[in-house]
């Protein structure tokens, strides 16, 4: 299935490259030629997604045990797809990075460890989309940069010192009191910064949900 998608998308890709757009009339048939693909795609997303509403009525009429219907795997994967598949929403929003973030800046609600594990949280996401983040990836500022270089080496060692950073926190805070803020900035803005890398994680996440399921676009 990925060959075939694959293989797909290179043709269009081909297909674009070599049409002419020197004129507006040549013009026009690209834009008409693209504007084909787009309702291709939208009505082969439309089928995927009619072919998992089907499938999931399917599992729950037959299933009449609550307790089965809970337990089977396939649901969870149905409702994944059709989180990744919502193209309403990005993947800042899939990753649950803007939630994360947003809990950050309101750190005054939480004490600083509940702040330590949600940058944790941050880092591994960073981390399962392939970006391994280090002390200089934290520039926003010098402060920034100084907590979060005792946080990278500890994260990365497997074990945040809390005490450390607190006291990191604290000889900080005078001198930077929106430390907490601008480290939320600076995590929001590398992801903006490697937003195709996250773009194409989650589109490899779906297509390989895609074959779990037993489905093709």
């Amino acid at each position: 299935m990925n060959n075939e998608i694959e293989t797909k998308i290179n043709s269009i890709k081909e297909a674009m490259a070599n049409m002419p757009k020197n004129n507006v009339k040549n013009n026009n048939k690209y834009i008409e030629y693209i504007d084909e693909i787009l309702v291709e795609a939208n009505i082969a997303k439309e089928n995927i997604n009619k072919e998992i509403n089907d499938r999931y009525q399917k599992i729950i009429t037959n299933s009449k045990n609550t307790n089965i219907i809970e337990a089977d795997p396939r649901i969870e994967l149905y409702k994944e797809y059709n989180n990744l598949s919502n193209i309403y929403n990005t993947p800042y929003e899939k990753s649950k990075l803007d939630k994360i973030i947003d809990e950050i800046t309101r750190f005054y609600q939480d004490d600083l460890n509940k702040v330590n594990e949600d940058i944790k949280t941050c880092l591994l996401l960073f981390k399962e989309v392939g970006i391994n983040l280090d002390s200089n990836s934290f520039n926003y500022s010098i402060y920034v940069n100084k907590y979060m270089n005792i946080f990278i080496n500890d994260f990365y060692n497997n074990k945040l010192d809390s005490e450390k950073l607190k006291k990191c926190f604290e000889e900080i805070y005078w001198q930077c009191p929106d430390l907490i803020i601008e480290i939320a900035f600076n995590i929001s803005y590398l992801y903006y910064q490697n937003k195709k890398q996250f773009d194409k994680y989650f589109n490899n996440k779906k297509i390989s949900l895609l074959k779990e399921l037993n489905l093709s676009e």
